[in-house]
């Protein structure tokens, strides 16, 4: 099953360019868009490689998602509605 998130424009994501992060059956995806005439941004994660989610609460509605693996890559995901990132945090550890 694949789960798709979107930062959250009430939480201070970006208007046009949002960050989205894709949860398929063994990866993690996170995308940005960088403008309108350049590409996008992406890391892929695999999920067997998960240490640790850390949903980082900031201002009164919005979180920053921290998704790390044994070695040195990371996923630092900003402006996603605090149910989305407890969502994320509870598919990737559960």
């Amino acid at each position: 099953m694949i789960h798709t998130f979107q930062s959250s424009i009430s939480a201070g994501g970006d208007v046009l360019f949002p960050e989205t992060i894709i949860i398929g059956d063994n990866t993690v995806t996170w995308t940005k868009k960088m403008g309108l005439m350049v590409s996008r941004k992406t890391v892929t994660l695999q999920k067997s490689s998960i240490n640790s989610v850390t949903v980082d609460q900031k201002f009164l509605i919005g979180s920053d998602i921290i998704i790390e693996t044994n070695g040195n890559s990371y996923i630092h995901a900003t402006n996603f509605s605090r149910s989305d990132a407890n969502r994320i945090k509870e598919i990737l550890l559960g």
